[in-house]
């Protein structure tokens, strides 16, 4: 499901009239289900319009919703000839179509098992540090997300609890590497091993 953003403003933009509190009765009906198929939910990050305090409503928002689930997360893109690509084209945030829209990527990559992704933002990181621990069951309760997103009042605390969670996320994915791996070894499958260790893991 597409949640996009939980930030008023955000949804405004992105022509999303409905509520937080609609969208939450929506993800208690797919969690009922969760025996069948898996939560997965979509959350638009890198768009240049949004404050670090829309994304803080947004993964305060998703520190409410039932575990495990896949986040996937996804960078804003511009499609020529819609209102936001106009809108972009105008605050001077496309200059060239060609790099800035066409070669322009919509993933983020992680770095290893570090429990961390490569040349994103802090605010981005932490939509990350969700995506891990709800993958395996894991909460990121409201209580500590709204200590890591207090790094302007809180500035030493949310770096702390920042440093401790990101540990957690980096064990809990080599422990899944290594489970992965070691299914591998037993089965012999070396094609399987070879694809661990060039996937995005490859890194550590």
């Amino acid at each position: 499901m597409g949640i996009q953003s939980a930030a008023e403003s955000t949804k405004v933009l992105y022509l999303r009239n409905h509520s937080n509190n609609y969208v939450e009765k929506a993800v208690q009906t797919i969690d009922e289900f969760r025996d069948h198929i898996t939560p997965r939910y979509d959350i638009i990050v890198n768009n240049p319009w949004e404050t670090e305090e829309d994304l803080s409503e947004t993964l305060i928002f998703l520190s409410r919703i039932p575990t495990p689930y896949l986040l996937n997360l996804f960078s804003l893109t511009f499609y020529p000839a819609t209102d936001l690509y106009d809108k972009a084209v105008e605050d001077g945030i496309i200059k060239d179509d060609l790099n800035d829209v066409y070669r322009a990527t919509y993933n983020v990559q992680a770095d290893g098992t570090s429990g961390g992704l490569l040349g994103e933002t802090y605010m981005n990181n932490l939509f990350y540090l969700v995506y891990v621990f709800a993958l395996y069951g894991h909460d990121v309760t409201e209580k500590i997300m709204s200590m890591l997103v207090a790094r302007k009042n809180r500035p030493i605390m949310s770096r702390v609890m920042y440093f401790f969670m990101r540990q957690k996320a980096s064990i809990l994915l080599k422990k899944h590497l290594f489970a992965e791996i070691w299914k591998s070894v037993v089965a012999n499958d070396q094609n399987r091993i070879k694809h661990w260790f060039h996937d995005e893991y490859a890194r550590d």
